[in-house]
Order: C-alpha cells, then structure tokens, then sequence
C-alpha cells in the first residue's frame, strides 16, 4: 500500500512541476498538493462545470486530454467557446479567487 502512495504522489509531483502557475513552489508544498489531489475521470461532451453555478470548491488541473470553455456572451444565444484546456492547464481558480459563481462551462473532449 505504502509503495502505491508513494508512486501516485511522486506522479502528482512530477506533473505539478510543469503545472506554469504552480512551477515556483518547493518540493514541500508540491507533495502536499501531490497528496491532496483526487483524479476525476470525464468523457467527451461530459459536463465538468457549469456556468452560473454557484460557488464551486475545486480546482481543476488537466493531467490528460483536452476540453474547452464554452461563454454565453449573447443572452438568448448558445454559449460560445472561449478557450481550449490541455495537460498542464487549470480551471475553476476564478469562482474560488473571486468568491463569485463560475464563469464558463468546462466540457471534456478527449
């Protein structure tokens, strides 16, 4: 069991390193965000947040796969795509930052 901890946190360290707005923290603070990640797995078209929720408590880094955040920037039109996510990117920052209901809708693609 020891040894699948050990594995998970330095995989959770490893990708944190080339994470861009996490790059300048030190081995201590990488591992322990290392071990208080939880992976989530999505499907294409799964809808990971959706905008106007209220305040969300997470925040979502890309390990794998790609998804977009779609905006509606016309009321009464479909919301459009504003941002396309890959491994390294990050979401959700925002509505924990600002302390406001989230921005955007994060749909998986791949």
């Amino acid at each position: 069991m020891k040894d699948a901890a050990a594995k998970k946190r330095e995989k959770y360290e490893e990708f944190l390193k080339h994470v861009k707005i996490l790059e300048n923290m030190d081995e201590y603070e990488r591992a322990k965000l290392a071990d208080a990640f939880r992976e989530e797995w999505y499907q294409p078209d799964d809808l990971v947040i959706r905008e106007g929720d209220s305040l969300g408590d997470t925040f979502y880094l890309v390990m794998s796969g790609q998804a977009i955040a779609t905006k509606t920037v016309e009321v009464g039109k479909p919301p459009v795509e504003v941002y396309k996510y890959g491994p390294g990117d990050y979401f959700g920052e925002r509505a924990l930052i600002k302390n406001e209901p989230r921005a955007a809708n994060i749909i998986a693609q791949s």
